[in-house]
This record gives C-alpha cells, structure tokens and sequence, in this order.
C-alpha cells in the first residue's frame, strides 16, 4: 500500500487535469456558473461529491495502514479491529466508485447547456 500512494496521488492529479480540460472543452471554464446551474452542472458536482468521498477514504485507509505498519506487534484482537476497519472502508470506497461510473454514464447523456 506504500508504495502504491505516490502512483494514487500521480493518478488523481491526471484525473483532475483532464477533467479540467474536458470542461474548458464542453463547455468553456468561463462559462461553469452558467454550466452548474443546469441538469448537466448537478450531475457533475455529484460526481465530484463522491470522488471527494473516495478520496476521504483512500486517506482512511492509508491512515490506518500506516497505524498498523508503526505498531507491528499489535495484539491480534487490535489487528483484527484494524483488518475489518480497513475492510469496511474499501467496500465504502468500492459503491462510491460505483456511483461514480453511474454518474459519468448519466453526465456523458446529458448536455450542458441544456
């Protein structure tokens, strides 16, 4: 999971990047007040909504891989704590990611100035 974080963080900011460009794209970065106000403008904050919650979550998990890396002989009932902790979050992060995809599919029908 360490060395996994800096290709996370390397992956998000090409995302981001290119989600910037696809607006300036769609619809012009000048024009995103107008473009928010639409159908279009809310599907796509939802989507930025639960991105931002993905992320809240990628950082829970590596809190709480780092926590249990620092402490390597935590009692086995801590462990097991930590194990379904992190468990709970990647399934978490897994429907967000879901919904995600839903709304990309939804944002990709609809049309933004519309």
């Amino acid at each position: 999971m360490h060395r996994f974080a800096p290709l996370g963080i390397a992956l998000v900011a090409i995302v981001a990047a290119t989600g910037l460009i696809n607006a300036q794209l769609i619809f012009g970065l000048g024009n995103s007040a107008e473009a928010l106000g639409t159908a279009y403008g809310w599907l796509l904050i939802a989507k930025l909504a639960l991105v931002a919650a993905m992320l809240l979550c990628a950082a829970r998990n590596a809190a709480i891989s780092r926590n249990e890396s620092r402490t390597a002989d935590m009692e086995s009932n801590s462990r097991a704590k930590a194990l379904a902790s992190l468990r709970g979050s990647l399934a978490t992060e897994m429907s967000l990611a879901i919904g995600v995809l839903a709304l990309v599919a939804f944002v990709g029908m609809a049309s933004p100035m519309g």
